[in-house]
């Protein structure tokens, strides 16, 4: 599989609720443009971003789209940072995400984050 670079924004919004936006690049410039253009995005629109980060990966995401109604269909991902290093993990639902993030320790950083992009097989 031809290895790639993966953007991964997420945001929170006034609840408390993570979201996961994942551009996928060709090279590591595109990805450091992408990720400063829509953090500017974000930013501008009050939106909060609490991380940001361009990374190799074979991950392949759908395309991004903004949720047009929370009636949406929504994917769930345990998303952890150790060292600097990101894994991006699917999860069946919210509640099976809460109880896997349980289990890192808040050093590492873990979020349980949801998405409209779906990861492609």
């Amino acid at each position: 599989m031809k290895l790639l670079f993966l953007l991964l924004v997420l945001t929170q919004n006034d609840a408390g609720d993570v979201n996961a936006a994942f551009v996928n690049t060709a090279t590591a410039t595109e990805c450091e443009q992408k990720k400063a253009l829509v953090e500017g995005i974000f930013t501008s629109a009050g939106v909060s971003v609490i991380q940001s980060k361009c990374m190799e990966s074979e991950l392949r995401f759908s395309e991004f789209a903004h949720a047009s109604s929370s009636a949406m269909k929504r994917h769930f991902y345990l998303i952890t940072a150790a060292d600097s290093q990101f894994s991006i993990n699917k999860e069946p639902d919210w509640r099976s995400c809460m109880k896997a993030k349980q289990n890192h320790s808040d050093e590492e950083g873990a979020w349980c984050a949801s998405s409209v992009q779906k990861l492609l097989e």
